[in-house]
């Protein structure tokens, strides 16, 4: 671990107190200033208009977190990885406000992914590794921007993949706590009906974590990366079916739509609160799969 789990906690209860006094602070902020996502009775078919400031809310969560005590070593030793985070949160805060061409969000996602690859964020070596590693992170970081479409479904995803990832071995736990403390004070304010959105700097900004997070946790062997992508299983399963579904449509890929797995659970269960337990329940299936994976055949071969 780069920082023992016990060392971590402190960055964790850290991140969480800011979250919690910030989350509603910006999310007033928001109404005042018009930082606001507006109904569209097409996709977003929320009754008023809901706060955007959730992102930053966990981002200044997260950096608190890092910062206190022994979690600042991840900044003072990473300091690329704590760039490339910072990065692919601009990136999707510019996108909160000006609506980004794809090419651009993809190739500074691209960039931010190769920094956190030269930090030692890899899958394997030399330049193969470093392929796969920028693609699978360039996935995640969309995957759960891309599940980010019921209240309450994206937090409660990564917190539960974050912490299947901290049992897994070489668990970054100075890099997972503090987003565990963070979401853990946010969820509260994003469960149906939501008072405040990520918005994409804060969905895409922990989809990279949790990249991040799956890469650290397999030790640098592509094979056992499969543990922390069942913890994952949600929001990868709906975007490889999104992509599959467009190409088969003959659709941009990247064209927004409510055929996502949540959407049609929605339609199917008619409650807001019903579809988001009958997913967190399917991610929290993954997870525990994930962990046991890792215990009963990549720990034990070790």
């Amino acid at each position: 671990m780069w920082v023992t789990l016990s060392g971590a906690i402190s960055g964790g209860v850290a991140s969480f107190l800011v979250a919690l006094i910030l989350t509603p602070a910006l999310g007033t902020l928001s109404h005042k200033t018009g930082w606001l996502d507006w109904p569209d009775e097409q996709r977003k078919r929320h009754p008023s208009p809901v706060p955007l400031s959730g992102g930053a809310a966990v981002a200044l969560a997260l950096l608190a977190g890092y910062l206190f005590d022994s979690g600042a070593r991840l900044v003072s030793r990473d300091p690329l990885l704590a760039g490339s985070i910072g990065l692919v949160f601009m990136i999707g805060l510019a996108d909160d406000f000006a609506g980004l061409a794809v090419w651009i969000r993809v190739t500074v996602q691209a960039a931010a992914a190769a920094l956190a690859v030269a930090s030692g964020v890899r899958l394997g070596e030399g330049f193969p590794g470093a392929i796969a590693t920028i693609f699978w992170l360039v996935v995640c970081t969309n995957a759960l921007n891309l599940l980010d479409g019921i209240d309450g479904l994206a937090p409660v995803a990564a917190i539960f993949a974050a912490g299947a990832m901290l049992l897994m071995r070489n668990s970054p736990a100075g890099l997972l706590v503090p987003l565990i403390g963070a979401l853990a004070a946010f969820v509260w304010f994003n469960l149906p009906p939501a008072r405040i959105y990520l918005g994409d700097s804060g969905s895409l900004m922990i989809g990279f974590l949790l990249g991040c997070g799956a890469v650290i946790s397999t030790g640098r062997w592509p094979q056992s990366l499969l543990a922390p992508a069942l913890a994952l299983c949600l929001p990868l399963f709906d975007t490889a079916w999104a992509v599959m579904r467009r190409i088969r449509d003959r659709k941009p890929l990247f064209a927004g739509d409510r055929g996502h797995i949540h959407h049609r659970v929605l339609a199917r269960t008619g409650s807001p609160r019903a579809a988001l337990a009958l997913l967190s329940a399917v991610s929290f299936g993954g997870c525990a799969l994930g962990v046991a994976l890792d215990f009963l055949v990549f720990r034990s071969g070790q």
